[in-house]
Order: structure tokens, then C-alpha cells, then sequence
């Protein structure tokens, strides 16, 4: 039998070496991503040696940054990212220093051209997932 689960995670493991690798290219610059509710790639970053001031997570409820705040220490934006990436101002308004790479880990299967336009304007390196996983549909 397959495992889904464990492709998923060995999956998920690469990316965030990845976006780690982009930063070690250059540690003076920041990580902007999506995290989830239980701040996991946000302790993948940090078990890695990404100082704290260079995390930057977002996450549009305000209980899911309440809790990556509790769990990691690490300050979590409440807002989309897809949303603050297509105004720079608004963006460096959370992300004060510049990015080495923003990872937008959506759980959606579009994505407005205006985003990964807004997402390479500030920044070098662009991951973007795109995921059916978590939606439902009406019959």
C-alpha cells in the first residue's frame, strides 16, 4: 500500500530545507512564508539556526498566530501574505529587512498573477504550493 502521508511529509521536509538552503546563501536577509496554526515550519527554521529576526510567518486568523507566537516565540503576522505581497509598502510595514525568499504554501488551486508578480518584486527566490487538499466542494 502507498503511503500518502509519508510522501507528503518527506515532501514538505524538502521544501523548507529549500527556502533554509536560500537563506544560508545569504543570513542577513529574512524568510517570509505561510504557516500553519501549530507554527511547524516556523520551529523547522528555527531547529535549523534561522535567528528569530529573520522569521517571518503569516497567518490570517488571529488564534493560529497567537498560537505560533506561544509555541515558537516567534512573532506571527496576522494578515494573507498573498495580500501584502502585492502592496510593498504594506509588506515592509511587517517584513522591516529584505527577503531572500517568500513561500507562499497555499491551500488553494489558483493564484492572481499580481501575487507571484508582488512575491518576485520583493524578493529573489519564490516557492508557491498550490493544494486541493484542505477544500470542499458543493454537489
Amino acid at each position: 500500500m502507498y503511503d500518502v502521508s509519508k510522501k507528503v511529509t518527506n515532501s514538505k521536509f524538502k521544501q523548507r530545507c529549500g527556502f533554509w538552503e536560500r537563506w544560508l546563501e545569504d543570513p542577513s536577509k529574512a524568510l517570509a512564508y505561510i504557516d500553519a496554526p501549530d507554527g511547524s515550519a516556523t520551529l523547522f527554521f528555527l531547529a535549523r539556526g534561522i535567528p528569530a529576526k529573520c522569521l517571518f510567518p503569516f497567518n490570517w486568523s488571529d488564534e493560529a498566530a497567537d498560537t505560533i507566537l506561544e509555541t515558537t516565540g516567534v512573532e506571527c503576522v496576522t494578515m494573507d501574505l498573498c495580500e501584502a505581497v502585492c502592496n510593498d509598502r504594506l509588506f515592509k510595514r511587517h517584513v522591516p529587512i529584505p527577503c531572500c525568499a517568500i513561500w507562499l504554501d497555499l491551500m488553494c488551486t489558483r493564484i492572481e498573477p499580481e501575487v507571484l508578480l508582488g512575491a518576485l518584486r520583493l524578493a529573489p527566490n519564490v516557492g508557491l504550493n498550490l493544494s486541493k487538499h484542505t477544500l470542499t466542494f458543493d454537489h
